[in-house]
């Protein structure tokens, strides 16, 4: 599973099982803190010398929070398909398998059953939750 959702699921489970150890508010403020690190490692990306496989977990962070995320959903572990780097995805309250990711590791665009979503990474279009401008401004 990628670093992105580990942490996401790591943070998620705290705030279910271990509401005594954080509050409401603590959560959101990493959740806050984890966003901005995305966005930061996003705008550093350089897919000139290729896609390395920490790059592509920032791609695939940054495509869960773009349109193509699946909102219910996670990316699995990110494995080397030859050419690509494949991502498989998981959605519903089941987390049933979907189609996978691919991301070219000399370019960095990422496809989806066989159609191209985004050809530059780094023009990614966030979509910030609803939560991200209210708990930032507490930050």
């Amino acid at each position: 599973m990628s670093k992105f959702f580990l942490i996401f699921l790591l943070g998620i489970s705290n705030l279910s099982f271990g509401a005594d150890k954080m509050n409401f508010d603590t959560f959101m403020a990493k959740e806050v803190e984890f966003i901005d690190a995305l966005v930061s490692d996003l705008s550093k990306l350089n897919v000139t010398d290729g896609v390395s496989l920490e790059e592509a977990n920032v791609i695939v962070g940054a495509i869960y929070y773009s349109k193509y995320g699946d909102g219910c959903g996670s990316p699995g572990e990110i494995t080397d398909d030859g050419k690509f780097w494949k991502v498989p995805t998981f959605s519903g309250f089941s987390a049933d398998p979907d189609a996978s990711l691919y991301i070219d590791k000399k370019t960095g665009e990422v496809s989806r059953r066989n159609s191209t979503l985004v050809s530059n990474p780094k023009k990614i279009d966030l979509v910030m939750p609803y939560f991200y401008k209210k708990h930032k401004s507490k930050t």
